[in-house]
């Protein structure tokens, strides 16, 4: 999604960005490891970074001509939270009822969106 921007990112944004994902994945790291284990610090990292870039498709729609590309991408990647929270949930708390089915539904659903956007923002093409 950041090549279909009508703008350049400068080299140490990424920085800042990796950089603010690691703190971010240490300072929770207290809180989670009680539930989690050490599988935590993955999910610490991971989960925020789906919330970036769901940030991403905001960026995208507001700076755009075209808004729904950047729509679809931040919808898409919502719907991959949902699914790997479903994930994380029936697996390390309590499991639930035709789990597979829901958990893949959703992760189907952010797939199919987020590579809609990324064609129709002309990124794959």
């Amino acid at each position: 999604m950041i090549l279909a921007y009508s703008f350049k990112i400068e080299w140490w944004w990424f920085l800042i960005f990796v950089g603010s994902l690691l703190l971010l994945m240490f300072a929770l790291y207290p809180i989670t490891k009680k539930s989690f284990g050490k599988i935590a610090l993955i999910g610490n990292f991971y989960m925020p970074m789906l919330l970036i870039l769901s940030f991403m498709g905001v960026i995208k729609a507001s700076t755009s001509d075209v808004h729904w590309p950047g729509i679809l991408f931040c919808v898409g990647y919502v719907f991959f939270l949902i699914s790997d929270v479903s994930l994380t949930i029936a697996t390390f708390k309590k499991d639930y009822k035709r789990r597979d089915f829901y958990i893949m539904l959703t992760y189907l659903i952010a797939e199919f969106l987020i590579v809609f956007a990324l064609v129709g923002a002309n990124v794959l093409v």
